[in-house]
């Protein structure tokens, strides 16, 4: 829980960008957290996952084959 206070706290809100009626403002966060996952593609850069088309999940398009979790 104390990472994710921590993480608030260092969020910003950035320069508005407007386009028509609508304004958005980013939310830019003042320092890096390590995630604790691998995207597919750097799973896959890491022999951490493993390309194929029968995945558990379809659609999904890899295998976790390591210990790190995978955000797909």
């Amino acid at each position: 829980m104390q990472l994710i206070v921590d993480a608030v706290g260092r969020l910003r809100l950035g320069e508005a960008i407007h386009f028509k009626n609508l304004t958005m403002f980013p939310v830019l966060n003042g320092g890096r957290i390590q995630a604790d996952y691998l995207a597919l593609d750097e799973a896959l850069a890491a022999s951490e996952a493993e390309q194929g088309s029968q995945s558990q999940h379809p659609g999904a398009g890899g295998q976790n084959s390591g210990n790190t979790r995978l955000l797909r």
